[in-house]
This record gives structure tokens, sequence and C-alpha cells, in this order.
């Protein structure tokens, strides 16, 4: 190890961490401030600068200084102050941190001072100083909040979020809350008292502070967050304010009921009111000149002492009435929404409800569209009377839609004009879609009108496209939280507004590593705003069977599932198969499906030859595709790109093909390569590829030792990464937390997993190994 990565690992006693967002020239000043403190105390020191997605090019001003400084940019943008100070917290050598915002300079003389006080009283974790406003003359705003700075010192419940601490304290307790909007300062403040630790803010001048106040509206929003932030700390820690409690809410209701009775005041009432304000302003006035102000600045702080109240007041209340709004909201059931809810070709959303509700969990479902009762097996039947169809009457959409309308006018108006935003600047696959938004904006507020009978509290839906769109509406009227599964057709034809999605969902995820890529080139977001949840198949209803008994047996059957459309590419597997079945009588394909290419491919079958050979099975239910899983040799899907665009994601019937151990051949499109591991679980083959595809299919015919090997290793795959129960319960978790998953090991793109036992290791578990998992909602 060289000298440099020597001392670039070293410890050291101090580590100063500067945290800024778009801090302009005064972020200059704050790292000059924090250098020059840094050369002047008694210890050894570090600086670092960790940026929270600045725009005004703060990190490559920072870079530039070659002063030493340490840069992080995080990277999530526009990151907030709890997830910066964490950074720091992480990447910090030091044994005392001391964090600084970026509109401060610290005070030479101010170090000394706060090592020696965590020195001399081992109960301190954590102390911090007086701040000197920098801009009392630019303004009276300015002037007003200033003089706040000087509050009382001694031992006190929060200092702030500017102070030295002991990094080891602070690393114990986790650092910063990161799910606080504010008031996650006195959170770790009073995270401490709780495990016996203190902190005190010193009759010391720790630093100058800017806090740039331009006018009455800046005033009144900086209020409304130091309310909400009383309001988190105070639900977090009830008993520290238990005593003032009583008084507090009796004040707070005594000054509702004045400003409600206001403009009922006889003029006599109104000025004694006016009056006694006035008597107590004076009163500070001279209390404030007294100790050594001029007269303006001692007035506007009279004012503000007073008159701050209000706004504190109002954003403490607001966030009490809206964690009261959660807490209720969080009672109810969430909801699942998807173009055809049950469907025969979407099997997998109301399996994926059904397992979700054996975890115990509520869901209500919605659908756009009325489903074909007759195609369903008896396991989905059960969903159609219980789900609501937006599109099931037009007119009473319409009734539902104005009904919610005049319920909530103003969100109403203000969704619409959203929407019509989004028609005009969003980014769809071609202008004639765009008039679309009034339709979904109609039918969003329908949609909003069902979800509030049912007490929703969240929506999920599957389908990027008009579903997506519709739920993004009737959510935003509601003010509930939705979250998207974003599958093929929706993303590669139907394109509308996927950025505005991705940015607006609570959790965004997609089925394949492919579809993210395409999603991030198309959108502009960073790939961390797209999980990745695959859709799964219930393991334990397909018991793995030996993949040798029917590729060696009397008769051997290739066969495809699926709709019979183009971008299944059936004719070029019959184009591949022709001549195998001319070589071997016993072969034969059986396709089952049904759709609009059924008519081309039954003459393709005859002009080949082998309309003998070719079986039609048609529309079959869930036992019988079993039964045919259970007659075959092995499965194929010669997926492709249809002329308009559409291709599969990640068909989950092959995942069902290769649950049973059916060996399977498919086309290395989309996200399939990452089911289908060339070589390792099945075999892919270029799309269009007919010659490839024939060899691929004589391969698994004529080798049963590799079909039995890349069917255990296939049905491996499918327990561990698509297996129905996991990833369902995956994606409620995620719903939850408000956020993507996180990624976890894919045997695709992981060089050692066939040696760790995940693919082509030669094992297979049984289905009932699989371990149950745990959903907490």
């Amino acid at each position: 190890m060289n000298d440099a990565h020597q001392e670039l690992l070293a410890p050291v006693d101090l580590s100063i961490v500067v945290i800024g967002l778009d801090e302009g020239l005064l972020l200059d000043r704050a790292l000059d401030a924090a250098i020059a403190a840094a050369t002047r105390a008694p210890c050894t020191t570090e600086v670092l600068y960790v940026d929270s997605g600045s725009r005004d090019g703060s990190v490559e001003r920072a870079r530039r200084r070659g002063d030493g400084v340490r840069v992080i940019d995080v990277d999530r943008p526009r990151s907030g102050a709890a997830h910066a100070r964490n950074v720091g917290l992480r990447e910090a050598r030091g044994t005392l941190i001391h964090f600084v915002d970026g509109d401060m300079t610290l005070e030479p003389g101010w170090l000394p001072e706060a090592l020696a006080a965590l020195r001399d009283d081992p109960e301190l974790c954590g102390v911090a100083g007086r701040l000197r406003e920098t801009g009392l003359d630019r303004n009276l705003w300015n002037a007003t909040h200033g003089l706040d700075w000087d509050a009382r010192t001694g031992r006190v419940a929060a200092i702030g979020g500017a102070g030295l601490w002991r990094g080891e304290v602070v690393r114990a307790l986790h650092g910063y809350d990161e799910t606080l909007r504010y008031g996650e300062d006195p959170d770790l403040c009073h995270r401490a008292a709780r495990q016996g630790f203190a902190v005190a803010r010193l009759d010391v001048l720790m630093a100058g502070h800017d806090v740039d106040l331009r006018g009455f509206r800046d005033w009144w929003s900086r209020a409304l967050r130091v309310g909400e932030s009383r309001s988190n700390v105070r639900a977090r820690y009830p008993q520290a304010f238990a005593a003032r409690a009583g008084r507090r809410r009796i004040g707070q209701l005594v000054l509702l009921g004045l400003l409600v009775a206001l403009p009922f005041w006889p003029l006599w009432v109104a000025s004694l009111a006016l009056g006694l304000f006035m008597a107590l302003v004076a009163r500070r006035f001279v209390l404030e000149c007294g100790n050594g102000l001029r007269a303006s600045h001692a007035v506007a702080h009279a004012l503000h002492t007073y008159a701050v109240k209000l706004p504190v007041w109002w954003g403490e209340m607001s966030s009490d009435l809206r964690k009261s709004r959660a807490a209720g909201a969080a009672t109810g059931p969430l909801g699942w929404f998807a173009p055809e809810l049950p469907s025969v070709s979407g099997t997998f959303v109301f399996r994926e409800v059904l397992s979700l509700r054996e975890k115990g969990v509520s869901i209500r479902t919605f659908s756009m569209h009325p489903t074909d009762v007759a195609r369903l097996d008896e396991t989905a039947r059960p969903f159609v009377a219980e789900t609501e169809v937006l599109y099931a009457s037009r007119a009473r959409l319409l009734r539902g839609a104005l009904a919610t309308a005049l319920r909530h006018p103003i969100r109403a108006v203000t969704t619409g004009l959203v929407a019509l935003r989004d028609g005009l600047c969003g980014r769809f696959a071609s202008h004639g879609k765009r008039p679309k938004v009034v339709a979904w904006w109609i039918a969003g507020l329908d949609l909003a009108g069902r979800l509030e009978r049912a007490r929703v509290r969240h929506l999920h839906v599957h389908f990027a496209h008009a579903p997506a769109s519709i739920a993004m509406y009737a959510c935003r009227v509601l003010r509930i939280p939705f979250s998207v599964t974003a599958h093929a057709n929706d993303l590669y034809v139907e394109e509308s507004l996927l950025r505005e999605k991705v940015q607006r969902a609570a959790c965004f995820v997609t089925i394949s590593e492919f579809n993210r890529r395409f999603l991030t080139e198309r959108t502009g977001l960073p790939a961390s705003r797209i999980g990745i949840v695959h859709c799964g198949v219930d393991t334990a209803c397909f018991a793995f069977r030996d993949a040798e008994r029917n590729v060696q047996g009397e008769r051997r059957t290739l066969l495809g599932v699926g709709r019979l459309v183009p971008k299944k590419g059936f004719d070029l597997l019959l184009d591949a198969a022709a001549p195998l079945l001319e070589e071997d009588p016993r072969l034969r394909v059986v396709l089952a499906g049904d759709g609009p290419e059924l008519g081309h491919l039954q003459e393709r079958a005859a002009i080949l030859g082998i309309q003998d050979q070719v079986e039609f099975a048609g529309v079959v239910d869930r036992d019988r595709i079993l039964e045919l899983f259970d007659e075959s040799a092995l499965f194929a899907l010669p997926c492709r790109i249809s002329p308009d665009g559409d291709r599969d994601g990640v068909p989950v019937v092959l995942m069902e093909a290769m649950a049973v151990g059916l060996p399977v051949v498919s086309t290395a499109l989309s996200g399939v390569p990452e089911l289908v591991l060339e070589g390792r679980t099945g075999l892919c083959v270029p799309p269009g590829d007919v010659d490839a595809l024939r060899a691929a299919l004589r391969g698994i015919l004529c080798a049963p030792e590799t079909a039995a090997r890349h069917a255990r290793a296939g049905r491996d795959l499918v327990e561990r990464e698509f297996d129905l129960h996991r990833n369902a319960a995956r994606l409620c978790a995620a719903i939850e937390r408000g956020a993507p998953p996180p990624d976890e090991p894919n045997a695709s793109t992981d060089p050692t997993a066939s040696e760790r036992g995940i693919p082509g290791n030669g094992t297979s578990r049984a289905p009932e190994s699989r371990e149950p998992e745990t959903v907490h909602l």
C-alpha cells in the first residue's frame, strides 16, 4: 500500500461535514471557514463536502478548489438534509463529527471550546453554540428570524442540525432518520437522551448564518416548517411534551376561536384585542432595546415573536391533521387495477392478489374493461363479481366522474389542468394519442370515487399505459399514493407519459432488467427510480418431472402455448419443425391458444405438408395445460418483434414450463434471456432465425442428458427468482415502503451463480422446500 493511500485511510480526530444544496457563493465561504477552523483545531482534522443534488455547479466548484476537501456527490437527486448528513457520517473517518450547513461559516474560536466541553463532560454527546445572522441589515424578514438564533444555553432538548457530535454515539443511533421531512435534528437528540446522553448549547459564538429570507412568503414557509417539525417530534416523544401539551392545545383553540370570530367582533372588541397585542409587542420591544438592539431590529423582532406563532401553529396543526388522516387511511385496503381483471392472458395479476390475500393483505380489485367469463378457469371466476369495472357502462362512468368533481371541485380542476399540461408537453408514441388525456382524466375522476368509497389507501396498477394514466389522475384527486408494474406492450407500443408516471409513482417497478434499461433511456431518469419485480408462478402447483422421459419416449411433442399473434412467432416454429417432423414420424407439434393468426398458421401447416402432425388445441384451461406439459418433450416459444413494435416481456408460460421440468427453447428478445439462460436453463436463439431455431430443437431432442440438465437448472431458477409468493411479497413490501425494492443478485448477470448452486448445478428442490414469506402491513 502506498503512502498516499495509507494517509487516506488513517483515522482522524475530527471530521467537519459540510452539506449543501445550490448554495452558490455561500458554499465557498462555508468551506473556507471550515478549512480555517480545521487548521486551528487542536487535533487532526478533515473536511468533507456532501452535495445533495445541486444544479448550480456546486460540485464542480468544490472539486476545483484543490485544498484537500473531500467532495461527495450524493447519487440520489435532490436528497434531503438527513440523507446528506448520513452519507457524511458513513464517509467520515473522525471519532468526532461536526455537521455544518452550507450557509454557515464556522468561527475560528469555536472548535477549542466545543472540544473542551465534550472532553470535560462525558455525558454530553453533542454540543452547539450561538449563531450570528449575517444578513440582519439586508431586509426586515432576515432581521426577524436572525435574532431567534440566540436561544437559551446550557443543557437543552435539541441543538439543531449544526453541531459537534461524538461519532460513536451517532453511529450507534444509526444517524439521522431519513423518513422525517422536518424534525430529524431534534429526533436524533431525543434518541440520544433515551440512551442516557445529553446535548448542550454553549454560550459561545459557533458560526455565522445566512437565513436568506426575501419576503413574506419565505418567512411564512419557514414558520410552517418549524410547526411541522414540532409535530413530528411531539408525535414520537409525547412524554417529553406532556407538561405543556394541555396549555398548548388550549392556546391553539383560543387563537382559532378568535380568528373565526374576528369578522363578527364589534369595533370596540377588535380595538381592545389590537391594543393588547400592541402592549405585548411594546413590552418585548423594551426588552430587546435593553439587550442592545437598535430600534428597527427591536421592533421587527418584537412583532415577529408574537406574529410567528400563527404560522407555526398552523404548520403544527396541519401536520397533526395529515397524520390523523394517514392513520385512518392505513386501516384501508390496497387497490389492484389492470386493463382486464381477471383475464385469460393476465392470470399472473389475479394470482398475485390471491397470494397476498393468503398472507392477510386486504385488497380490492378494479378493472378498466369487463372480462370474458366463459374463457376463465374456476380459480379466476370469483374475481368477476367482486371487481369494479370502469367501462362497463359509459353513462355510469360519466355520472361517477361528475359526482367526484362535485365532491372535490378544486382537486378535480387542478388535476384536469395537470392532465392538460401532460397532453401538451408529455411524450407520446404519436401526437394522435395526446387528446386521450381528457378521457383518462374523466375516467380517473370516476375511479377516484370508487376508490374513495372502498377506502383504498394505495392503488397498484399493472401495465404502464392507459390504466396507469387513469390511476395517476385518480390518486392525485384523492391524494393517495399509487405504484405501477410495467410489462411489455405498455412500454414498447403504447408509450405515453412514462417519465411523468415514473416521477409521480410512489413505487415504479418492471419485470426485467431489459425493461429497466429501456425506461431509463426513454425517461432520462436514474435506474434507482425503477425497481425489478419479476412476474411469477406458484411453483408448488407444478410438480417437477423427469425431463428425459418424453424426449426418449415413443411419442414426442413440441409444445407451444400462447395467443396466436405475430409476436409469438409460431409460424417460425412450424417452419423450423417441418424438416424434423419429416425425419421422425413420432414427432408432432401442439399449439394451444387462440387468436387472429389461427387461419394463417393452419394454412402454413398445410403448405408445409405437416398438417397431420400439427394440432391446434385452442383455448385450454389450467388442468389441460398441465396435461400438455406432461405429454411434451420440450417447450418452444420463438418470440419476435411484431410489425407494430409489440414484443413479449418475460412470458409467464415459459416459467410454468420450466417449473414442471420441460426443456425450453426461446429467443434472445427483451427479458427472455434473464429467464432462459443460454446453455444453462434452456436455449436462446436470435429472433426470426429459423435455422438456429431448428438446430436448437434438434439439439434438445437428440441430447436427453442436456435436456435434463437444463430442466433441473430451470426449475431451480424459477424457484429462486420467479416464484409467485416470493415476488408478490417483495412487491407488497415495496408498496409499504414507498420505494422500489433493492436489487437482488440475478443468475443471468452473476458469473459465480453456478458455483453457488443457483442454476445449472444439477440440483432441484422439491416444491415444499419454499419458505413462506410474511408481509406486514
